[in-house]
């Protein structure tokens, strides 16, 4: 999936990370499960230290109870354990890239994580922020439409994105700050991203948020957390194309280029020369462009191409 800037390609891979973990991690629990029930189906006065030797031993992480792990806990219980686990790392992950995007202040930046302010009545938000950028005609004409391909990339409902994430984010800080109960914001913003978040599921179909009752424990399993990373990479993949067409990038665009390419002596013919910086463009990181002159007008700006 093509993305433009250096921190989106960093977001991508450390969620594609996360994600081939969770789901091997999810397969070995559940076939731990059924090994530690079918030993203990046969040997039903086998003590914890039996278990261990027969499960643990040799792997380095110290004790397990495993009957209590195994045999007292639900399955879908685990999975809620899990899910909320996913969740607080795919939400670091986010606001890590937030932090570390190439464009803005600290102030700016942090605009990312609201809806606009014509949403939300009350302060700027990430649509707000990109909207106040001047478009770049070199990169609009070079990148905006392999951007803008990929079935991620949502412009239209950036708003309905940023909504449906905050109702992610307010599940977390119900869990990391509030005892895992219900907050007034968890269940305002959850209530708001289910009017918000049609057609972000699946196949276009809804997605699944968390299940929140006001003070109450919140529902929150291994697919609302599938399905929070799924929004997420909407959401960096949205924003990374609407940024990409601004003049702000430039001044990313060409440090790349520099690193990666240097100055470059093209070809007079301009068929030859298109051909060459469409080549390049792919080896500097950056997606194949639709119209190569776009880049040429870039480059040709900050001398980077003769």
């Amino acid at each position: 999936m093509p993305l433009f800037f250096p921190s989106s390609r960093t977001f991508q891979a450390q969620l594609t990370r996360l994600y081939d973990f969770v789901n091997p991690t999810a397969a070995a629990m559940w076939n731990l499960r059924w090994q530690v029930a079918g030993y203990v189906s046969e040997r039903p006065g086998a003590r914890n230290d039996e278990l261990e030797r027969r499960f643990v031993a040799g792997s380095d992480i110290g004790s397990a109870n495993l009957r209590r792990h195994c045999l007292d806990t639900t399955w879908q219980s685990q999975l809620n354990e899990l899910g909320v686990l996913t969740l607080f790392q795919a939400i670091g992950l986010y606001e890590g890239w937030v932090a570390g995007f190439e464009i803005g202040n600290k102030t700016q930046r942090e605009r990312l994580m609201f809806p606009s302010q014509s949403w939300t009545g009350k302060k700027e938000g990430g649509p707000d922020f990109l909207a106040s950028l001047s478009p770049s005609d070199g990169l609009t004409r070079a990148y905006s439409l392999p951007l803008s391909e990929s079935s991620r990339c949502l412009p239209a409902r950036l708003d309905d994105l940023l909504v449906t994430f905050r109702s992610f984010k307010e599940v977390r800080n119900s869990c990391a700050h509030g005892g895992r109960l219900a907050s007034d914001l968890a269940v305002s913003t959850t209530a708001e991203a289910k009017d918000c978040s049609a057609g972000f599921g699946l196949r276009d179909l809804p997605l699944r948020l968390a299940d929140v009752r006001l003070n109450e424990p919140i529902e929150f399993g291994l697919l609302e957390a599938k399905a929070a990373c799924a929004l997420l990479l909407k959401l960096v993949t949205t924003l990374d194309h609407g940024f990409a067409c601004t003049d702000d990038a430039e001044r990313i665009f060409a440090a790349e280029w520099k690193t990666k390419i240097g100055t470059q002596m093209l070809s007079a013919n301009a068929q030859k020369r298109e051909a060459r910086l469409s080549l390049l463009s792919k080896r500097a990181g950056f997606p194949v462009p639709d119209d190569a002159t776009g880049v040429y007008d870039v480059l040709r700006q900050r001398y980077l191409v003769i």
